[in-house]
């Protein structure tokens, strides 16, 4: 077990993520973190469920580090090593995703609200801000 815990601590600092951060996130305490990473504590399966996928472990890792008799830490690092490389370029290609999607709600939003905007100012009685024309019908029976 102390090879998947040298696995998951090297995640975690690969992604520089605090043990608090990781603690926060999984509603658990930074101790009890601290107590796992160092070997003083096995976590349940759940709580060990839930680092894994909050540092997106792999479980083939995990099965293979606990598996084999002769892993040392230096496969742990090694293995993690590996994680960080695969999921960065994973992880660039997301990025650049969901920046897209971003750009594409903000056009979105910014036209329905510029409709929703014309229509409140035409509801209103205001110059139709689409409108070129000098003079509009909402001005005809003001006097300037």
């Amino acid at each position: 077990m102390r090879e998947t815990a040298i696995y998951v601590q090297a995640l975690r600092e690969g992604r520089r993520m605090s043990r608090a951060r990781l603690a926060n996130l999984i509603m658990s305490t930074e101790n009890t973190i601290w107590r796992i990473e160092s070997g003083r504590q096995d976590p349940g399966a759940m709580l060990f469920a839930q680092i894994v996928q909050t540092i997106d472990g792999k479980w083939d890792d995990i099965d293979w580090l606990m598996s084999t008799p002769d892993a040392t830490a230096d496969d742990a690092h090694r293995l993690a090593q590996q994680r960080l490389s695969s999921s960065s370029s994973s992880a660039q290609t997301e990025l650049t995703d969901v920046r897209q999607h971003i750009i594409e709600d903000m056009l979105r939003d910014s036209r329905f609200f510029w409709g929703v905007k014309t229509i409140w100012l035409h509801w209103f009685g205001y110059e139709d801000v689409r409108s070129s024309a000098p003079d509009t019908p909402h001005d005809a029976g003001r006097q300037t």
